[in-house]
């Protein structure tokens, strides 16, 4: 991404979640204009009063569609993707957890190879998808240096079957994750990805 480029319109998604309002916080103080996607329109006087001007609430009800965010993203420089399931309680990790994962930033990414005008994709994955919730250490493991190397180790088809939340949520978050560099290596992208692990 040429950095001599300023960066004045993006798209959050997740918009009215915890991390999407601390990127949000550090858009506005860079007098960045945010366009942030909602599931619901209940979450748009809370943005709007918090943010006024500077944001523009879109609805997205289903991330997972594959054309979710194509026109959400119209004219937008960079995506934040921050959208993804967080839920203790489930009756299905596959159609609940793992698939809105996966399908969700999937979509992000297919928004940004339409749109010309998007640079960059950030990614919010997550510690969650370096760490092994199995390991028989837990998810501490002192004097342990993780690298990129490092990646969840519970497949698809297993965290499908489990209903704890800790495997099935960081599972989640390696198989997005994986399938959004899977994505961006399958044929020349004019925007790039960078993914953060908080």
């Amino acid at each position: 991404m040429s950095s001599s480029a300023p960066i004045r319109t993006v798209l959050v998604t997740g918009a009215n979640s915890y991390y999407a309002a601390a990127i949000m916080d550090e858009l506005v103080k860079r007098e960045v204009h945010i366009r942030g996607a909602v599931r619901s329109a209940t979450a748009q006087p809370p943005l709007e009063k918090r943010y006024g001007r500077n944001i523009e609430v879109v609805v997205v009800p289903d991330i997972t569609v594959a054309d979710a965010f194509d026109q959400a993203v119209k004219g937008c420089d960079a995506i934040f993707h921050v959208a993804s399931p967080f839920k203790y309680k489930f009756a299905n990790a596959k159609t609940e957890v793992l698939d809105p994962a996966i399908n969700g930033v999937i979509s992000a990414l297919n928004a940004a190879a339409k749109e010309p005008s998007v640079r960059r994709v950030v990614l919010t994955s997550s510690v969650a998808a370096c760490i092994d919730p199995l390991h028989e250490t837990g998810f501490q493991r002192p004097g342990y240096t993780y690298t990129e190397a490092d990646w969840n180790p519970v497949p698809y088809e297993k965290a499908s079957t489990l209903t704890a939340f800790p495997p099935v949520y960081t599972a989640s978050k390696a198989l997005a994750e994986k399938a959004a560099w899977s994505f961006m290596e399958e044929s020349p992208r004019h925007s790039d990805l960078v993914a953060i692990n908080p």
